[in-house]
């Protein structure tokens, strides 16, 4: 790798894309951060992306996670990457973030899911 992209963030944002191309003209990534995290008595570290697609019919974001084990060397191989949680007009970043924070905490939760208090379908309406 050139020594600008040997980064463990750089590789963070290419797992974003492991299933599409990036086209830098239609592909907007934002990277928001990263996070140390802890997970069943382990350390690891989170990197936060934005993506937005100038293909796709909504124009908003969808937010990413992609998580890393702490104290091992850069590499490609993540322990979670989120499906992209994609952001409503009135989602700041710091929102978005804290639910895919929560669906990484819940991810071994078959049945659990992510409350999301603006969703039109939820358990809180359905009656349960």
């Amino acid at each position: 790798y050139p020594p600008l992209y040997h980064v463990q963030e750089a590789l963070a944002e290419s797992a974003i894309f492991e299933n599409r191309n990036y086209i830098a003209s239609k592909d907007e990534v934002i990277y928001l951060g990263e996070k140390h995290l802890e997970y069943r008595n382990k350390k690891y570290k989170g990197y936060f992306f934005k993506l937005r697609s100038k293909q796709d019919f909504d124009k908003n974001f969808k937010m990413y996670l992609v998580v890393y084990e702490a104290g091992k060397p850069i590499g490609t191989e993540y322990f979670y990457k989120s499906d992209g949680y994609r952001m409503s007009d009135m989602d700041t970043d710091k929102t978005a973030m804290d639910y895919v924070l929560e669906e990484f905490h819940l991810k071994d939760r078959s049945r659990a899911m992510v409350y999301h208090p603006q969703s039109s379908l939820n358990y809180r309406q359905l009656g349960f």
